[in-house]
């Protein structure tokens, strides 16, 4: 459409001119023919029906056209719900007046609103309400209110029974009625919170773990998601463990494997959050004897269980948070006794990958604390699991375990976790328990291990063992950055303890137990560590029941202070060599009992390479001259490491000799023995010296 004259009178922002001149003309405020300037008496045509102030050039619209006053008489406008206007709506009527209600509610998706789950179950629900929300889960508990929506029965086959209910109308979701499939309401939730399902801070132990796992459930459905906690307060947790049942006859207390699957809180699948909120405390029950928080199945595979129970392996699911606490509830427990699977906080199962714990505290177990666990003879092995910022506290044995076949296990990772006086299990369990152990693809960083308490049993601050099928991990454990405090010298208490092949202890510390650090397993590096007010400090041994030792074992730049022992190579032990260093302030700086130990540079040791020794050798007469002399080493040298020198201390031109040898060594000597062919003369004594080489090195 044409430009009209209107413009020159009016300053429309933003809009169509053309439509404001359609308009104005559709209420016949202008002449037919729009084309032509308007007369003066347009104007005021125009000004006497819109209440306009003024139409002059550049004025803006919500100036132009303001209206006069609001009301019924005459030379006002109507208000928008003035009752003389076709379809106005009363506000008065707070929306009562809606020719359609139940439209209404589904265009703007608000539902019909109920008290808590039991009222809307009692209700008779238009069918046009296709959505509804509940206040509470149950009013008494004032909490867990959420939104649902209309959905056929068919369509809820492997739905939790308590993620939906049924009204007493049998409509479905098209409105039609069906006596079977209709009146059935899921709750529809992007993030479930398990009190939206029944959990309380006053609800029984069943009723919490039920509604945990069908919050879990219900995410698993819909491909994943996330189930929250978020209400201060402690939620009672039970057992829902599939056996003692009829496809399991044979299974009974008395097995090893009973323990492994009995759970409280259930993840079988992937892509779960579980997050926990500040002040949150699950606290398991008494007599329940369950993991509080199970990922996976343990697989077992034992004669007599009826249909075998198989692993479950899960990836990518967490249980995580800031504050939250699991209360194991350990002196009301009653688990096996012997090498038997117990209950743990959080326990993961074989073949979990990218399977996340943290930012919590568990406590009062007793059993493990928090585990990663291998199968029954089904190596999966664990990948890029992580563990981080947690506490973990007064558990009977290890605060964190770690147990899998070594080649199969790798990316793992503990970081930031203190353990407070886990591992007194007494001879309940086999000995020694340790604060963190972990068995290959584990790297365990910047972790603290405290013993504040008095105790008498074996404990190991931090255990890097051998894994499962023995072999040496192509990602071997590495310990980085952690401290261990003890509070005991008892026999078998150890700071660091490496028996696995090829693990690495690194920039650590230990103290205050009677060794620093145990290394059993061959072709470990250890370095930069400091350990001290220990009885020893560090200690290589032949591990026998492993059936290896600390071979090649090299101790780099490692410290030991204010002990009784700094080094100790016990026999067995071959080729270790022990580089760089201090040894200060120790009774004994070295006892070595091994094969062909090599020291170099350790400050409060002697240097090996630069310590000449000497006798005098009788060499008045011809044949073999035998001589013995005290070496006053820490250790006893190879054989092969000592070399002699025979230097003549007066000038005989007569004096021949063929050969200079070492015949044997030991902790206090080195013997050898000089072939004289001809004699010198009276008296005449021949000095041999000896050195003492590092070998290897």
């Amino acid at each position: 459409m044409s430009e009209n004259p209107l413009t020159n009178y009016l300053a429309y922002p933003g809009g169509d001119r053309s439509l404001l001149v359609d308009a104005l003309g559709g209420l016949g405020l202008l002449r037919s023919d729009a084309s032509q300037d308007f007369s003066d008496e347009d104007k005021s045509v125009i000004r006497s029906n819109i209440g306009a102030a003024s139409l002059e050039q550049g004025s803006l619209a919500e100036t132009a056209l303001q209206p006069g006053d609001v009301g019924t008489g005459t030379g006002t406008v109507a208000a928008g719900d003035d009752a003389r206007i076709e379809g106005a709506m009363q506000k008065p009527q707070n929306l009562a007046d809606l020719d359609d209600k139940g439209a209404a509610q589904d265009n703007i998706q608000v539902g019909a609103i109920f008290a808590d789950v039991s009222t809307a179950q009692g209700a008779t629900i238009a069918a046009r309400n296709k959505r509804l929300r509940t206040q509470f889960y149950a009013t008494a508990n004032r909490n867990g209110g959420a939104n649902y929506r209309r959905e056929s029965l068919a369509n809820l086959g492997s739905y939790p029974a308590l993620s939906y209910f049924r009204s007493t109308d049998r409509f479905m979701p098209d409105e039609s009625t069906d006596g079977t499939n209709g009146g059935y309401w899921v709750i529809d939730e992007p993030v479930i919170f398990a009190e939206m399902l029944g959990a309380a801070t006053s609800a029984a132990a069943a009723i919490n773990s039920s509604a945990f796992n069908a919050a879990i459930l219900v995410q698993h459905m819909r491909g994943g998601g996330e189930v929250r906690v978020d209400r201060p307060g402690t939620y009672l947790l039970g057992n829902t463990n599939p056996y003692p049942s009829a496809s399991y006859p044979g299974l009974s207390e008395s097995d090893a494997n009973w323990w492994a699957n009995r759970r409280a809180i259930w993840i079988p699948y992937d892509n779960i959050t579980l997050r926990l909120g500040q002040g949150v405390v699950l606290k398991v029950g008494n007599g329940e004897n369950c993991h509080a928080i199970q990922v996976g199945q343990f697989n077992l595979s034992m004669s007599g269980i009826g249909v075998p129970i198989p692993a479950i392996s899960v990836r990518n699911s967490r249980v995580i948070g800031n504050g939250w606490q699991i209360d194991m509830n350990g002196s009301n427990q009653t688990p096996a006794t012997g090498d038997k699977d117990h209950p743990a906080g959080f326990i993961a199962f074989t073949g979990s990958e990218d399977v996340e714990l943290g930012g919590g505290w568990i406590y009062n177990s007793a059993y493990y604390g928090a585990a990663y666990e291998g199968g029954d003879g089904l190596p999966l092995g664990f990948k890029n699991c992580h563990v981080h910022d947690m506490t973990i506290s007064g558990c009977k044995a290890d605060g964190f375990d770690a147990k899998d076949f070594a080649t199969l296990s790798k990316g793992n990772v503990i970081e930031r976790v203190r353990i407070i006086n886990c591992g007194d299990g007494g001879n309940d369990f086999l000995s020694p328990q340790s604060g963190i152990d972990v068995r290959g693809g584990w790297r365990v960083n910047d972790n603290d291990v405290e013993y504040t308490d008095v105790f008498t049993g074996a404990r190991v601050g931090i255990r890097a063992q051998y894994a499962l099928d023995f072999a040496e991990s192509v990602n071997p454990t590495i310990v980085d950055n952690c401290r261990v405090l003890g509070n005991g010298r008892n026999a078998e208490t150890v700071c660091f303890r490496t028996i696995g092949k090829g693990a690495r202890l690194i920039n650590s510390q230990g103290k205050g137990m009677a060794e620093g650090h145990r290394a059993s397993a061959p072709n470990m590096i250890h370095q930069g560590n400091l350990m001290w007010d220990c009885d020893i400090d560090y200690r290589l041994i032949a591990d026998v029941s492993a059936g290896w030792d600390a071979d090649g074992t090299q101790l780099i730049g490692c410290i030991g202070r204010n002990s009784t022992t700094c080094f100790r190579v016990d026999g067995g032990v071959t080729a270790a060599k022990i580089l760089g260093g201090e040894a200060l302030s120790v009774t004994t700086a070295l006892v070595d009992s091994g094969t062909g130990t090599g020291v170099r540079d350790v400050l409060g040791l002697v240097t090996y390479n630069k310590i000449a020794l000497g006798t005098a050798v009788d060499v008045a007469s011809t044949g073999r001259k035998t001589f013995t002399f005290n070496h006053g080493l820490p250790f006893t040298p190879d054989v092969k490491d000592v070399q002699f020198q025979a230097v003549r201390i007066a000038f005989d031109a007569n004096l021949q000799w063929d050969s200079l040898m070492v015949t044997a060594t030991s902790s206090s000597q080195i013997s050898g023995e000089l072939r004289v062919v001809v004699a010198g003369a009276a008296a005449l004594t021949l000095q041999v010296t000896a050195e003492v080489a590092v070998k290897n090195l």
